[in-house]
């Protein structure tokens, strides 16, 4: 939950075997969805910008962010020779700084992300 008093989660529709994650704001649910392939998205985390950060549960989770509308993988926003797999993201500052879990070089590690437009 934020100061604006937008809440994140998951949520199940009536009917649907599957959960997606959810952004509660000026009593409204909108479903965000899950990205392709997976089965189920959690919600864990959000700013004061919106900025909304969790984890699909699927087949091999990947750390996603949902900002302007659009659900989108950690992976593709770092760089490919970095070893890393960010598997899960915890929360997120009002910087713009994610924290969450991945594995790097094989081993299980905390990470933290710091966007290039907040350095």
């Amino acid at each position: 939950m934020n100061n604006k008093g937008q809440i994140v989660g998951y949520a199940a529709l009536i009917g649907d075997e599957t959960f997606d994650a959810f952004l509660w704001t000026n009593d409204l649910m909108l479903d965000l969805g899950k990205l392709p392939g997976d089965f189920f998205a959690v919600a864990n985390g959000i700013n004061q910008d919106g900025e909304i950060v969790g984890t699909p549960v699927g087949f091999l989770p990947p750390a996603f962010i949902w900002k302007d509308g659009q659900m989108i993988d950690l992976n593709i926003l770092i760089s490919h020779t970095s070893d890393w797999a960010l598997v899960f993201a915890q929360g997120i500052n009002d910087r713009g700084q994610i924290v969450g879990g991945g594995v790097h070089n094989t081993e299980a590690h905390a990470f933290l992300l710091t966007p290039k437009k907040h350095e």
